[in-house]
């Protein structure tokens, strides 16, 4: 017979967190905190309750046996699960009479030299504007697709003998490849810092910064070839 279990996660596995596909199946039941301290391993956090320390943000989720083992599985043995008493902040769905307990993955090893998150919040700390390069890519990108996209479709223009410097769907095509390049390569650099082990999100993270980089170097190129010029 297939059991339910509650489950309090505070870190990649939260809803934003980029491991939180892992979670496809669960239901989620709220916001909730539990007492304890929060470190910084490094892509991923880790949690030591402790009932005199402060606040840890995280969500409840509810699943079946299958998606806990895979969980298990998941966190490895740098955790141990372990039974814990969350505070619901915005539950969305009532608790029922079985009570508020949930199952959670505590850190095993030492916290010596581990960076503390004193806020408690993982996702508000990769956020932190104290802590903002990884997104000084998805920064780059939308300046060079701004300077050297129009640049470049002017010296394309001048090539095949059009005058499309002033072309206004051109200049605006290419503002809106920025925003969406830019966010692209954002959303990567997130992924990577997250996921740096994973083959794909590395690939795909490579390409873009090579993207990147060509087209601010066009667009400083195109920059001053037309000052000079």
């Amino acid at each position: 017979m297939k059991q339910w279990h509650r489950v309090f996660v505070y870190g990649t596995l939260r809803r934003g967190g980029s491991n939180h596909h892992r979670m496809a199946g669960a239901t989620w039941l709220g916001e909730a905190k539990v007492r304890g301290r929060l470190y910084a391993v490094s892509w991923y956090p880790a949690l030591r309750l402790d009932d005199t320390a402060g606040w840890v943000q995280g969500d409840v989720f509810e699943m079946d046996d299958e998606t806990l083992a895979a969980l298990d599985a998941f966190e490895g043995d740098e955790y141990e699960r372990v039974s814990v008493e969350p505070v619901m902040t915005d539950a969305r769905m009532a608790w029922d009479d079985d009570g508020t307990m949930a199952w959670m993955w505590q850190w095993r090893g030492s916290v010596d030299g581990l960076l503390a998150i004193p806020t408690g919040d993982w996702l508000g700390y990769l956020q932190a504007p104290a802590r903002p390069w990884w997104a000084i890519s998805g920064c780059v990108g939308i300046m060079a697709l701004i300077i050297g996209g129009p640049a470049l479709l002017a010296w394309l223009g001048g090539m095949l003998g059009l005058d499309m410097i002033f072309n206004p769907w051109g200049i605006l095509l290419f503002l809106l490849m920025a925003g969406g390049f830019g966010l692209f390569s954002l959303v990567m650099s997130h992924r990577m810092r997250e996921a740096p082990r994973s083959r794909w999100v590395g690939l795909i993270h490579g390409l873009t910064s090579i993207a990147v980089a060509f087209c601010l170097l066009v667009g400083l190129i195109m920059i001053v070839a037309l000052l000079i010029d």
